[in-house]
Parts: structure tokens; sequence; C-alpha cells
């Protein structure tokens, strides 16, 4: 049972799942099952299509935060801080399946794997 004061609010609770999800790590058939449970033990009607936009905004909001840290830290830092780099660099691939789902991501993914991806580990 988890509880999160910080930002409780009344809102749509498939959006705050798809964050927890996308946190964790969960894909696939865990995913899935973790879905349905959840519906089930809450009594909330499981709605794909409305998990999937939450799950894109969410992604969406993954990528911009990501994207703007690592300017900062590139920029305003001047790579300096190396673990930090390695920390979003991190996060960023174990999202980039997910992140291939948004049409954004696709048209630029050249562009942010060899500004985000390459310098650090070479190519892919």
């Amino acid at each position: 049972k988890m509880i999160n004061f910080d930002y409780a609010h009344r809102g749509n609770v498939m959006f705050d799942l798809s964050k927890l999800i996308l946190s964790i790590g969960c894909r696939g058939n865990q995913k899935t099952q973790l879905i349905r449970k959840f519906c089930s033990k809450t009594g909330v009607e499981l709605n794909e299509g409305e998990y999937d936009h939450c799950e894109k905004m969410n992604l969406l909001l993954l990528l911009h935060n990501l994207s703007i840290n690592y300017l900062y830290e590139v920029y305003m830092f001047d790579s300096s801080r190396e673990a930090n780099i390695c920390s979003i660099v991190n996060e960023f691939a174990q999202n980039y399946k997910n992140f291939s789902k948004l049409r954004s991501f696709e048209k630029h993914r050249d562009f942010i794997s060899r500004t985000v991806i390459e310098p650090i580990v070479g190519k892919l």
C-alpha cells in the first residue's frame, strides 16, 4: 500500500498509475497484470485508451525533464558533474523503448542519439 501526500490531488488515477509504472520500469505482461490488479483492487474501471493517453503524457513530461536536466548539466556545469549526467543518460536508456511510442521522439531520434547517447557510450 502506497500513500504519497506530497502530490495528493483530484485527478485522473490512470495518470498517477502510469507514472508509477514508468518509474518502477514495469513492462510487458508485468505491466498489464499490475494495471489489471490495481483496477480490480480499487474498483477503477480500466479504459486502455485512457491509460495509453496518460502514459504518453507522462513519457512526454519525463523526456522533457531529462532533456532540460541534461542541457543544464552540460551547459551550466560544463559537464563537470559526471555522476549527474550518467544518471540522466541511464534513465533515458531505461525509457528508450517507451519514448519510441512518441511521434515527436521518433521524429528527432537521430538528433537525440547523437547529442545525448553517443558522447557517453559511443555509437550504438
